[in-house]
């Protein structure tokens, strides 16, 4: 429903402001979604994640993530010439549908075998440096196939946390969340091309 809205709008906004309704899409996609690490964090301080509220959001937060999947192959696609498109968005889709059945599928068992390989050398070194192997491989495998690197990562971690590792990578990771959240919010910044914002300011 709100992405819905946000595409009338978005839509409407195109029309004052000459934007095609590949944009609008892009844009009422962007509107509809809401950073989980940050509101799970602001729900975790204030001692509400186990709330009826809390678990609402969390169930909201969600949905969100699974509809984050479809985006990531559809936005790369939307940027194709008009008469490619339909071509490019069916492509797009196949590969994507092989892919992360093949990854799901097949990947689960490989993740626990592998996972289970490491740990048993008993360094938390090792284990940590296979964990960053997997995610950067999987973005890398995801890239290669002409999808998005963020494609990969998640599924590495949709991956990963069907193991039974799951409470040890969250215990591991715990350190690097709050500096990696944090960098990942400046590098987004730092992507933003300020003549933009000076040549199109009533738009922004």
């Amino acid at each position: 429903l709100v992405a819905a809205a946000a595409l009338l709008l978005a839509r409407w906004v195109g029309g004052v402001w000459n934007m095609g309704w590949q944009s609008a899409l892009a844009l009422s996609g962007a509107t509809a979604m809401s950073s989980t690490a940050i509101v799970v964090k602001l729900l975790a301080e204030r001692g509400e994640l186990e709330s009826t509220h809390g678990r609402r959001i969390m169930g909201i937060l969600l949905f969100q993530d699974l509809a984050v999947v479809p985006l990531l192959v559809l936005i790369p696609a939307l940027g194709s010439e008009p008469e490619l498109l339909l071509p490019s968005l069916g492509w797009a889709l196949l590969k994507a549908a092989l892919l992360v059945g093949l990854l799901l599928i097949g990947g689960q068992r490989l993740m626990h075998w592998w996972l289970m390989l490491v740990a048993r050398r008993k360094s938390d070194e090792l284990f940590m440096l296979n964990l960053l192997l997997i995610t950067l491989g999987l973005a890398w495998l995801t890239e290669l196939a002409g999808l998005s690197l963020a494609l990969g990562a998640f599924i590495a971690g949709v991956l990963i946390s069907e193991t039974e590792y799951r409470h040890q990578v969250e215990t591991d990771i715990r350190p690097f969340h709050d500096v990696l959240l944090g960098l990942f919010f400046i590098t987004i910044g730092m992507l933003l091309d300020w003549h933009i914002l000076i040549e199109r300011w009533a738009l922004v």
